[in-house]
């Protein structure tokens, strides 16, 4: 949440991309940025990296998604 007010001020789309667990079972992601309205260019890669390593049903253990399953 830190690296995203630069983003929403300028109109800037971004994505944050989790590409890895740490060993706690956190996630370890990844912040991108593409210029304005080429929400396209972080569409393309964040379809690419879920098909390689698939977040969906992943939680950090703090998570409430986690405690509640």
């Amino acid at each position: 949440m830190a690296y995203t007010p630069i983003q929403n001020a300028l109109g800037l789309p971004a994505m944050s991309a989790p590409l890895g667990m740490s060993s706690g079972g956190g996630p370890i992601d990844s912040h991108f940025v593409a210029k304005a309205g080429d929400e396209k260019t972080l569409f393309e890669p964040a379809y690419e990296l879920e098909q390689e390593k698939p977040w969906a049903d992943k939680w950090a253990p703090n998570s409430v998604k986690a405690k509640s399953v």
